[in-house]
């Protein structure tokens, strides 16, 4: 399924199912229309135990936010787009088999938080991971703090959204955001077969201790704390200097 228009699209391939955000020109840069594609494109296909491979292009996953976008948000916007988030990470979460997320390249903001529903994420020698949306006065809205600091610790969290620093592939691997760092030439199919062979049954228990450890994440705080500074015009001041 082709879905030009948002710059997604869903394959069937070997044994897989791919959901790539196509994104040479926009960077994959994941506005309103591009979450409502991945949402909209997994809800059909929620009864099949495939292997579920999400990947960017060649070079990026996603550099973030749609800045342009953002500009024209106001608080009851940005409390949409950030429960619109919720959603297509919940999906990602309640897929009936493996999800990989392949990141070839930058991997920031809301997709950093987007993959962190994924079972496993493999990093490939260009993949740089960050959360970089403070001094834009932008919070996580997607579940990316509390999924982050469940994967790798406050430590990490601190790094990636006070700091604004990025981890590239080995730090990645490290400090546990990462699975496996793999080789430029690594695709969706070979993905699956090394990874994707797992029983519905052990997908659920394994997943079943990750989301344990994460808790509940409540979407509507979080979708209140993204939207505070598009109420008081703080984020669009911030990102109109940009």
């Amino acid at each position: 399924m082709a879905s030009p228009g948002i710059l997604l699209t869903l394959e069937s391939l070997s044994g897989c199912l791919r959901l790539r955000l196509d994104g040479q020109e926009s960077g994959g840069r994941l506005a309103t229309d591009r979450l409502l594609g991945v949402v909209s494109a997994l809800a059909p296909h929620q009864r099949r135990p495939l292997p579920l491979v999400i990947e960017g292009d060649a070079r990026c996953f996603s550099v973030g936010h749609d800045l342009a976008e953002l500009c024209r948000f106001d608080g009851t916007a940005a409390v949409a787009y950030s429960r619109l988030g919720h959603q297509a990470v919940d999906a990602l979460e309640q897929w009936p088999g493996v999800t990989i997320a392949l990141v070839r390249g930058p991997c920031l903001g809301p997709g950093l938080e987007l993959i962190l529903g994924c079972d496993l994420i493999l990093a490939g020698p260009r993949a740089r991971f960050g959360l970089p949306g403070l001094a834009l006065g932008l919070m996580p809205c997607m579940g990316g703090l509390r999924r982050l600091a469940a994967r790798c610790g406050p430590g990490v969290v601190r790094d990636l959204f006070l700091a604004g620093r990025h981890l590239g592939p080995r730090q990645a691997l490290r400090h546990g955001l990462a699975n496996r760092v793999v080789g430029p030439a690594m695709g969706a199919e070979e993905c699956a077969h090394r990874w994707g062979r797992w029983e519905a049954g052990a997908v659920h228990a394994i997943r079943g201790i990750r989301l344990h450890r994460i808790g509940h994440v409540d979407a509507g705080i979080e979708s209140d704390l993204f939207a505070h500074g598009f109420a008081t015009g703080e984020c669009q001041r911030r990102i109109g200097q940009v």
